[in-house]
């Protein structure tokens, strides 16, 4: 079912083309041969591949990459040990679907190489918005929640349905019965994702933005999203006329935008570059305002984790950021309001930085723990 859903979207929706312009290096888990890559070149070229976007938590990852242990990574059959449950499900479900590679933070970047991190973390907006796909996994508060419904009884309940004319009857062996008619224009069937812990984070925020599809797991089913459609395992309307209505219509959002009522993705195109100079301006103040209320576990990570984003704003509107604000309309950025009592952002105490000293000034939004607003003009 999913690569049918993958297949139709890439035969039929049209999306804009992705910016692939200048060289990229990354590092992709090849799963057939169950070992890392490394592939440098044009963005243009770089090998079809999947990503994935899930939430660390407190467990500790299984399998981390460092410098020491690079050349072991890429020894045939290396990732066929323990992994952390989310990363195992993840590599099955590329399989699945008849993709080679995927893209994996933990096992594709150097965790203890600064340098590396440097390459890597500004060049989100190329890896995610050069994925085919991204996998969701929008279950649980960690890396060893999985992906439900991959594994054997990871899922609780099983969706069944029953063909009628014009009408599908669908149930789960766990609750109750779902009548739906065909071709139905809905979104999604539970407001899940709004109380999930992956809908909190910062890191994940991006991710989300900068997909051109996505593979969403919850807890009960599985979905794809792109800017053309919503589809649903318990719903059956899969065709390819279909235009589902404004994925990403952020200026003028409808009740059944699913990503901008579930994700939050109500404040930046990234994927076409007709924007104005006002709307770009308008979305930027969105975006912040958004990022503002997600969490970090360290907190100078507050601009690494929105890189991605700000390249393709810096792109757009031919600025440079200081702190976060776009030098270009500095006057306007220093204009952020604090609706309430914030705590000042400390460095953390991770190695080689300072506790005392404040790394990101009070004039910037970086510096405030919380909601923090934008003026737009």
């Amino acid at each position: 079912l999913f690569r049918e859903w993958l297949g139709v979207c890439e035969k039929t929706h049209n999306h804009p083309s992705r910016e692939a312009t200048g060289d990229i290096a990354i590092r992709l888990v090849d799963v057939r041969r169950r070992c890392l890559i490394q592939w440098q070149g044009p963005v243009s070229l770089v090998p079809r591949f999947v990503a994935l976007s899930y939430v660390w938590g407190k467990a500790q990852q299984k399998v981390l990459l460092t410098t020491d242990r690079l050349s072991e990574f890429k020894k045939p059959g290396f990732f066929n040990r323990q992994l952390g449950q989310t990363i195992h499900d993840a590599l099955e479900v590329v399989a699945r679907i008849g993709e080679t590679y995927v893209w994996i933070d933990a096992v594709c970047i150097l965790q203890d190489s600064p340098a590396d991190k440097s390459i890597q973390i500004p060049q989100m907006h190329q890896i995610y918005g050069n994925a085919v796909l991204t996998i969701i996994a929008a279950h649980g508060d960690s890396a060893d929640a999985g992906l439900p419904g991959v594994g054997p009884g990871s899922r609780a309940g099983n969706i069944f349905t029953l063909e009628l004319p014009d009408i599908r009857v669908l149930f789960r062996s766990h609750t109750k019965m779902y009548v739906a008619k065909n071709n139905l224009d809905i979104g999604f069937s539970e407001n899940y994702l709004l109380s999930s812990t992956y809908q909190s984070r910062a890191w994940t925020f991006q991710e989300g933005h900068l997909s051109t599809r996505a593979l969403v797991f919850t807890k009960d089913q599985v979905y794809f999203e792109c800017e053309r459609c919503t589809w649903c395992e318990e719903t059956h309307w899969e065709s390819e006329s279909m235009d589902f209505r404004g994925w990403r219509a952020i200026h003028d959002p409808t009740p059944h935008d699913v990503w901008t009522d579930r994700f939050d993705r109500h404040a930046y195109d990234l994927t076409t570059e007709k924007d104005t100079s006002e709307s770009l301006r308008n979305s930027y103040a969105s975006l912040i305002k958004a990022y503002s209320q997600r969490q970090l576990t360290h907190d100078t990570d507050i601009l690494d984790a929105c890189s991605g984003v700000l390249s393709i704003i810096r792109q757009r509107e031919q600025s440079d950021f200081l702190f976060g604000l776009r030098r270009k309309y500095f006057g306007n950025d220093l204009l952020f309001n604090i609706l309430s009592a914030l705590p000042r952002r400390f460095p953390d105490q991770r190695k080689g930085q300072a506790g005392s000293k404040a790394r990101f000034p009070s004039w910037s939004w970086t510096a405030w723990k919380g909601l923090v607003e934008i003026a737009n003009e």
